[in-house]
């Protein structure tokens, strides 16, 4: 039985064929259609149920049934055949409230190095080699930065990416440099596998990374990594500007106070050093 309790807003008929609404894709709309079912239903259902309640061919759901299992989305019980939600779910749930909880955390600690540092203060996370903003504070100056929240820059040639990577697990890393495609933004970009991948071990060595116009020219960060209760590094902080005013004088005097900001937050989010 689904839960009547729940809103039924996804499990309209939808149709076997026929146009798809403009920017949509039919398979991935009848997907989540079978995931949502699946959400409000008290126990697990079987082809014949879903394809009763969502109005699609058995044989379909049958094959997006199959596709969502193979990704962890959707797990059949091998006794009755039938389906629930599958633990993939779960974690990219808690993925979602961990960094609504990180970003909640970190703010006033970025509001702080605002105010110590005086540039534009970024928080971001590591996305399949790429950087994504996930909060920002700009400083009301001349020549500020032009990134924004939600945005992406790539990872090997930015100091939150090359810091975020630096942690990876090896494997991991080894994967993401041997598939990466690393474009030249500046001379100073490094797109050498071996010379980045030694370039990120001097980072894991030292604790936070550089940006010396690599990705930009005239814009220089000092990154540093952000640890959650597992020691694994999840996020990281960065201070940015333009050369003017990052200077290499000003980068010495303020990574002490950048590190300790990171481990800060890393404390709070319950962080133990060894």
């Amino acid at each position: 039985m689904i839960n009547s309790s729940v809103p039924n807003t996804a499990l309209h008929s939808l149709p076997e064929s026929g146009r798809e609404p403009e920017g949509t894709v039919n398979a991935v709309i009848r997907a989540l259609s079978i995931l949502d079912l699946l959400g409000q239903a008290n126990e697990e259902l079987g082809v014949t149920e879903i394809s009763r309640e969502i109005g699609l061919h058995k044989s379909t759901v049958f094959r997006l049934l199959n596709t969502l299992a193979l990704s962890g989305y959707v797990k059949q019980n091998p006794k009755s055949g039938k389906y629930s939600l599958g633990i993939h779910l779960v974690q990219l749930g808690m993925s979602v409230l961990n960094q609504i909880d990180l970003r909640r955390v970190a703010r006033p600690y970025l509001e702080e190095l605002l105010h110590t540092c005086g540039e534009a203060v970024h928080l971001g996370i590591l996305d399949q080699g790429e950087v994504i903003y996930i909060d920002k504070i700009d400083v009301e100056r001349p020549l500020t930065m032009g990134s924004r929240i939600g945005g992406k820059s790539p990872g090997y040639c930015t100091g939150l990416g090359k810091v975020l990577m630096a942690y990876l697990p090896e494997p991991e890393l080894q994967l993401l440099v041997a598939k990466g495609e690393f474009y030249r933004f500046t001379a100073n970009t490094i797109v050498e596998p071996n010379q980045l991948l030694e370039h990120l071990a001097r980072i894991r060595e030292q604790g936070y990374a550089l940006d010396d116009e690599e990705h930009e020219m005239g814009i220089r960060c000092l990154a540093v990594p952000i640890k959650n209760h597992q020691g694994t590094v999840v996020a990281a902080i960065s201070i940015s500007g333009p050369t003017l005013r990052m200077t290499r004088e000003k980068l010495d005097q303020i990574t002490p106070p950048v590190i300790s900001v990171g481990q800060r937050i890393s404390l709070a989010l319950g962080y133990m050093p060894r």
